[in-house]
C-alpha cells in the first residue's frame, strides 16, 4: 500500500500528524479484519528540496519511525530530494562488479 499527500511547507508539521493518524486508523482497521501490520518495518519518505525537508519523523501512538532517505518503489531508487544519485550510484555498482567480474574472467582464461 502507498500513501501520498502534498502540502506546502508552511502546514508540513500539520500534515504529519494527519499522516501519523491515518496509519493509526488503518492499523486499527487491520487489526479488526485480522490482518497485520508492522508500521515501524514500513518505509517511509518525506519528499521535497533541503528547505521543505522540515519534519524528520512520525509519532505514531506506540512509537517514533524516523524518515528514510532512501526507499526504492517498483525497482525505482528515491531519495528524499527527488535527485538521481542514489539510482547513478547503483548502476556505477553494478557496472563495476560486472567489468571485474570480466576481467577476473580473462584472467582465469590465460
Amino acid at each position: 500500500m502507498q500513501t501520498m499527500c502534498s502540502v506546502p511547507v508552511t502546514v508540513a508539521e500539520e500534515a504529519s500528524l494527519r499522516v501519523a493518524e491515518c496509519i493509526t486508523h488503518l492499523d486499527r482497521w487491520m487489526t479488526l479484519n485480522r490482518l497485520k501490520s508492522n508500521a515501524e518495518n514500513t518505509p517511509l519518505i518525506w519528499l521535497g528540496s533541503p528547505q521543505q525537508l522540515t519534519v524528520t519523523q512520525l509519532q505514531l501512538t506506540t512509537s517514533v519511525v524516523e524518515f528514510d532517505s532512501v526507499v526504492t518503489d517498483l525497482g525505482v531508487v528515491l531519495d528524499k530530494q527527488l535527485s538521481i544519485g542514489p539510482k547513478v550510484s547503483a548502476a556505477v555498482t553494478r557496472s563495476l562488479f560486472y567489468q571485474m567480474r570480466q576481467l577476473c574472467a580473462s584472467s582465469n582464461d590465460l
